[in-house]
């Protein structure tokens, strides 16, 4: 599993069951650059799912796009420990407005 290291989740696969797998799977925490598309749920399983992880991250880019993410939601993922070593995120197309812009 120490191989994998960019994982891309498309719109299809973006259900709270499959991102529950991936995010709680050993190979995850090698993983350095992760993109989850098009969660359609309201308030973005993805968020919530990195907020509750608590092991090792290698996380150095997350790429959250287009998640319907609000402030809400935003903030915990924000403070997660996973995303300590993160330096590229993207949070376009996301309802954070500018609460979301101030945190």
């Amino acid at each position: 599993f120490s191989a994998l290291a960019q994982v891309r989740v498309g719109s299809e696969l973006s259900t709270p069951p499959a991102l529950a797998a991936l995010v709680r799977s050993r190979a995850f925490a090698g993983v350095t650059a992760l993109t989850v598309r098009n969660d359609r749920r309201a308030g973005g399983s993805i968020a919530g799912e990195l907020a509750r992880y608590t092991g090792p991250a290698r996380l150095e880019k997350l790429d959250v796009s287009g998640n319907r993410l609000d402030p809400q939601t935003l903030e915990p993922l924000l403070t997660a420990p996973v995303l300590a070593r993160v330096a590229e995120l993207d949070l376009s197309n996301n309802a954070i407005g500018a609460p979301g812009a101030r945190l």
